[in-house]
């Protein structure tokens, strides 16, 4: 990009960014206050747990090195490996623990955080979790659905919230009401046909399931 004021002269840093700006039409403040001005780096503590149906649950804990900046907002890629089959896929981390629910169309047995290095980070770390006996107390059905969703819970199970997601983890419902009763009718109605997680919060417990929608 030519520019007149930069001819026989330094470019400072708020130039690149100037021209970065120009280029791409965006915003850079963020990224510029965080990477360049800012200090340290973050440190990813990573929870998977794999559900039936190919679920994939995962939940993103970020601590920064410095207190100069307060979040690293960022798109992080995950390396999933089935039985000789693997995928990429990017999630973008927007604040402290955030959850992810994924369908795949294979069995997931391995996660691999950041497999190129491309994330400035060290001592991150990737656990996985079992999957809760709390999961296996809930039913749905019919699946494949079409207007109504019908939950079955064992007895003595209170859920305290119901999210469904998208097959790629989107939010596209979610319902932040206490159930007591044991059976549950949900209207998705609304939803396009296509695959979706709902995700089940009771207490400190939370399980996943998979529906398809006609």
């Amino acid at each position: 990009m030519h520019d007149e004021k930069l001819i026989d002269n330094y470019a400072k840093t708020s130039d690149l960014q100037r021209h970065f700006e120009q280029i791409t039409g965006e915003n850079l403040n963020y990224l510029f206050d965080n990477w360049i001005y800012g200090k340290g780096y973050p440190v990813y503590s990573i929870y998977h747990t794999f559900y039936e149906d190919n679920i994939v649950n995962i939940n993103i804990e970020q601590e920064q090195t410095d207190n100069s900046v307060d979040f690293f907002k960022l798109k992080l890629p995950f390396k999933i490996y089935g039985n000789n089959i693997d995928t990429i896929i990017y999630l973008y981390n927007e604040y402290d623990n955030q959850e992810y629910n994924l369908s795949l169309n294979f069995k997931p047995k391995r996660i691999e955080f950041d497999p190129e290095n491309d994330i400035i980070t060290r001592n991150s770390k990737v656990y996985y979790v079992k999957e809760p006996g709390f999961s296996r107390q809930i039913k749905i059905g019919p699946n494949p659905v079409s207007d109504t969703l019908t939950i079955e819970l064992a007895e003595k199970i209170k859920l305290d919230n119901l999210t469904i997601y998208s097959g790629s983890g989107s939010i596209v419902k979610e319902i932040k009401e206490k159930y007591k009763k044991q059976i549950i009718e949900i209207d998705i109605n609304e939803l396009p046909p296509g695959i979706y997680i709902i995700n089940f919060v009771s207490g400190n417990e939370s399980a996943s399931k998979k529906f398809i929608k006609n």
